[in-house]
C-alpha cells in the first residue's frame, strides 16, 4: 500500500486472484495475489522517495561550531542513565 498510508487501519479484502486494500472506504492499492508462501509484490509507485528535512542555516555565524570542539569534550565521558552528567 502507499507509504503515507503507514500506520493506518486497513481493510484487506481477498479474492481469487486479487488483493484489495481499504483505508476509511477507499481502494488504496489493488494487487494480483500471490500464488505460494512467503511472497510478496511491490508496487514501485506506492513507494515515494523520502529525502530528510532541509536544515537552515544559523543566521548567527558564531553559533557555527566544528563538531570536533563537542567530540574533544566528549572522549572518556560516559554516564549511564542513573548518574548526573557533570
Amino acid at each position: 500500500m502507499p507509504w503515507a498510508h503507514i500506520g493506518t487501519r486497513v481493510r484487506v479484502a481477498p479474492t481469487a486472484t486479487t488483493i484489495r486494500i481499504y483505508a476509511h472506504g477507499q481502494l488504496l492499492a489493488e494487487h494480483a495475489r500471490c500464488e505460494g508462501r512467503h511472497q510478496r509484490r511491490l508496487d514501485k509507485a506506492h513507494i515515494a522517495i523520502v529525502t530528510p528535512p532541509t536544515v537552515a542555516e544559523p543566521q548567527d555565524s558564531s553559533l557555527v561550531r566544528p563538531l570536533t570542539t563537542y567530540a574533544t569534550h566528549a572522549v572518556n565521558q560516559v554516564w549511564t542513565a542513573t548518574e548526573t552528567m557533570p
